[in-house]
C-alpha cells in the first residue's frame, strides 16, 4: 500500500512541475506574447524608438550628434526660459513646461518627428513626455537625470 502511495505522490508532483512549466510558458509577461517591448537603446537610430525611452546623459550625447542634421529629431528642452538662456544643448527648442500654454505649443509639434526631451533633473521632462505621449506622439526620448547630470559629466551646453 506504501508503495502505491508513494507512486501517487510521485505522479501527483511530476503533474504539478508540468502544468506549472506549461502555466509559465503562458505567463503574461511573456514577451512573445504581445506585451510591449521597449527597445533598447543600443544603436543610436531614431526610427522606431515607439515609446518614451528615459536614455542617460552618455547614451544621449552620441544620439544627438549623430542626429544632428536629421530635421525629424527634434531637442526640446522644457525648461524656464531663463534656465535655458544660463545654458541648453545645441538646436535644442525650449518650450516651458511651467507655461499655461504647454499643452498648445507642443500640440503645434508634428507627432511624426523623434523628440529628445530634457528639463534640469528629469522630473518635468518625464511628465512633458507623457502629455506628449497622450497628444499622441509616439518616438520620446526622456533624459534621465536631466541637464544637471548632463553638465556634470561635462557634455557639451550652449548659452
Amino acid at each position: 500500500m506504501w508503495k502505491v502511495i508513494g507512486a501517487l505522490v510521485l505522479t501527483i508532483i511530476i503533474f504539478a512541475v508540468f502544468v506549472f512549466i506549461i502555466l509559465k510558458q503562458l505567463s503574461p509577461s511573456d514577451k512573445t506574447l504581445g506585451t510591449e517591448k521597449v527597445p533598447e537603446v543600443k544603436s543610436t537610430k531614431t526610427e522606431e524608438v515607439s515609446a518614451v525611452v528615459d536614455i542617460s546623459p552618455q547614451d544621449a550625447d552620441p544620439l544627438i550628434k549623430e542626429n544632428a542634421e536629421n530635421g525629424n529629431f527634434v531637442i526640446l528642452d522644457v525648461r524656464t526660459p531663463e534656465e535655458y538662456q544660463a545654458g541648453h544643448i545645441e538646436n535644442a527648442k525650449n518650450i516651458d513646461y511651467s507655461s499655461q500654454n504647454f499643452k498648445d505649443e507642443i500640440g503645434k509639434l508634428d507627432e511624426a518627428k523623434t523628440y529628445f526631451v530634457y528639463c534640469r533633473s528629469g522630473n518635468k521632462s518625464k511628465e512633458a513626455a507623457k502629455i506628449m505621449k497622450d497628444l499622441g506622439f509616439e518616438n520620446i526620448y526622456n533624459l534621465e537625470s536631466g541637464m544637471s547630470q548632463w553638465q556634470a559629466e561635462g557634455l557639451p551646453t550652449i548659452k
